[in-house]
């Protein structure tokens, strides 16, 4: 039996072709990349050309959140706090800010549980 694969990469995201000789094929769709989720959620075309010295937007926690649910498998946080966690490091890149602070600050109120309530 002869397997063959193809991956094609798009803007909505990657699709994996399986094809096995004889036997059918297989496709495996997976999730866009998180800062088009994250585009998407907040409605704006791209990031900061400047992150770190220039805000491109500001998302709230529970954006971040929906982008998580989202993205899901294709993240490799083991709960929802760590997926979140994931997306403001991605946000952070993008030069967005959440809940008008760095990213950075939410992700360490996070990992104390200071934001537990939010989940």
């Amino acid at each position: 039996m002869t397997t063959a694969f193809m991956v094609f990469s798009t803007a909505f995201g990657t699709a994996v072709f399986g094809l096995l000789i004889d036997k059918g094929f297989t496709i495996d769709i997976g999730t866009p990349p998180a800062s088009s989720l994250i585009k998407q959620v907040l409605g704006i075309e791209k990031g900061s050309g400047e992150a770190g010295s220039v805000v491109a937007a500001d998302m709230t926690l529970d954006q971040a959140i929906t982008v998580a649910k989202q993205k899901g498998p294709g993240l490799t946080g083991g709960d929802i706090k760590a997926m979140t966690s994931e997306i403001l490091g991605v946000a952070k890149s993008m030069g967005l800010s959440c809940e008008g602070k760095d990213p950075k600050e939410i992700q360490a109120s996070i990992k104390s549980g200071s934001l537990d309530d939010r989940f």
